[in-house]
């Protein structure tokens, strides 16, 4: 049996620094969790006001051209998603948005048709990147919207 001095049983040096450096990594860990889960709360209100913008875009534009110029034509759905992909706001990837657009044409026997779009964000949540150790830690995030165009 080890007999060890009762100096080293009592001696409390260095417990502090311990004790801090596991607290300090417990709430760093939850401090990041916390801005992360805010960033996807961003990229949330962003994704559904896309959506919304794009749709309203395709209102502004009206269902026919009143004019010889393309910008007072209807939108199509390129046009509205090239708009959703020109304002993408700081801290979203382009690369990680998916926009789907659905618009029509009224006709003389249908005087309003409807402006349907969804817009789609695959967020990557960072915190957990180092616990998934390489498998995908992606949340997918949705918002859609529609409207009525008519004549």
């Amino acid at each position: 049996m080890l007999l060890v001095p009762t100096k080293l049983r009592t001696d409390e040096t260095g417990s502090e620094l311990v004790e801090v450096a596991l607290t300090l990594s417990l709430l760093l860990m939850v401090l990041f969790a916390i801005i992360s889960f805010a960033w996807m709360m961003y990229a949330d209100h962003y994704v559904a006001n896309a959506a919304q913008a794009a749709v309203r875009y395709a209102l502004v534009r009206g269902p026919s051209c009143v004019s010889t110029t393309v910008s007072d034509c209807p939108a199509s759905a390129t046009d509205i998603e090239n708009y959703v992909t020109s304002n993408v706001p700081p801290g979203i990837s382009a690369n990680n948005l998916t926009v789907n657009a659905t618009t029509c044409s009224p006709s003389s026997s249908n005087l309003s048709c409807e402006v349907q779009v969804t817009v789609t964000y695959q967020f990557q949540l960072p915190v957990l990147s180092f616990l998934t150790a390489g498998k995908t830690n992606a949340v997918t995030l949705t918002g859609s919207s529609a409207a009525s165009v008519s004549q």
